[in-house]
């Protein structure tokens, strides 16, 4: 028996605010959701790929990935204010008589990140893996600088990081940012803390080409220039 299983797990609810129907709109004659099921099925160490959805065009990719895993998601579990959390939980107790929870991995691939590809979750993983973690996240280097960002307090403007004294860019501490392309949970530990980021959340550092995230029309763009 295998010490260590890894799920592919790709939400994918019907509702979208940023972009109508973004899951499924067509991105260099593909789905935007196929890149995700792609990469996840060439991933030389995800065992088996799910997709969780309340939309039917989804569902009926099944016809197309037949080793693809496609259920229908829970209708209290789909809406706009539902938490990414609670949807791994129910996912977990859906197969935890499967599975040794201790032993199973879930790979987190939103589809939101097409450029993510599957050597970069193969590398996550085999991170994973080599420091013994529990939790993983992916991160890059955000577009602007924390220490540059100010927002608007009771009409006043106050900066995001009080800074002693005025520096240089170069000399700013190093930040990164949740790039949301993969998470990597133990089951067993997730269903205790319930959160993705924790005190003991391990950084898997991706490049910022990999790393965009398709909320609004202007990324949209930006992707289609890139692929």
């Amino acid at each position: 028996m295998k010490k260590n299983f890894f799920l592919g797990f790709i939400p994918a609810r019907k509702g979208s605010q940023g972009i109508k129907n973004k899951n499924i709109i067509l991105l260099k004659k593909k789905k935007l959701i196929e890149y995700s099921i792609k990469s996840s099925l060439e991933s030389r160490l995800i065992d088996q790929t799910f997709v969780s959805t309340d939309d039917q065009r989804i569902l009926n990719l099944s016809n197309t990935f037949k080793k693809v895993n496609f259920y229908k998601r829970l209708k209290s579990l789909s809406s706009s204010k539902s938490l990414m959390k609670d949807v791994i939980i129910n996912f977990i107790n859906q197969h935890k008589r499967n599975y040794s929870l201790n032993n199973l991995n879930i790979v987190v691939l939103q589809p939101t990140s097409p450029l993510r590809n599957s050597k970069d979750i193969d590398d996550a993983i085999s991170f994973f893996l080599k420091k013994k973690a529990k939790f993983l996240v992916s991160v890059s280097d955000p577009m602007s600088h924390p220490e540059d960002i100010v927002f608007e307090n009771k009409k006043k403007v106050s900066k995001l990081i009080l800074s002693q004294k005025e520096k240089n860019r170069q000399n700013f501490k190093k930040f990164y940012y949740i790039n949301g392309s993969i998470f990597i949970i133990n089951a067993s530990s997730f269903l205790k803390s319930k959160k993705f980021v924790n005190k003991n959340t391990l950084l898997f550092k991706m490049k910022k080409k990999h790393s965009i995230e398709i909320d609004d029309l202007i990324d949209l763009k930006l992707v289609k220039a890139l692929i």
